[in-house]
């Protein structure tokens, strides 16, 4: 399947699980497509999502805290992310 750059897949990175959606940016609709074990699996089993979803853009979401501030969450995204 062709890369589609239209196609983007978002990650919600967390210590145990990342969750997946995918967004059409021609239609500018997001739906939650899975979740995957954060484990020495997980770019394996990314790149099949990515191939069958023919994504061309990954985004990696960075939490925030109620306040607007980075949080340990934050730099452990940052580094999953680097």
């Amino acid at each position: 399947m062709p890369i589609n750059l239209d196609n983007v897949l978002a990650l919600d990175v967390g210590s145990v699980r990342i969750g997946v959606a995918v967004a059409s940016m021609g239609l500018r609709f997001a739906r939650p497509l899975t979740t995957l074990g954060n484990d020495d699996q997980f770019f394996e089993r990314l790149v099949q999502v990515i191939d069958t979803e023919a994504v061309g853009v990954l985004v990696v979401g960075f939490p925030r805290g109620l306040a607007g501030r980075e949080t340990p969450q934050t730099d452990y995204v940052r580094d999953f992310a680097g």
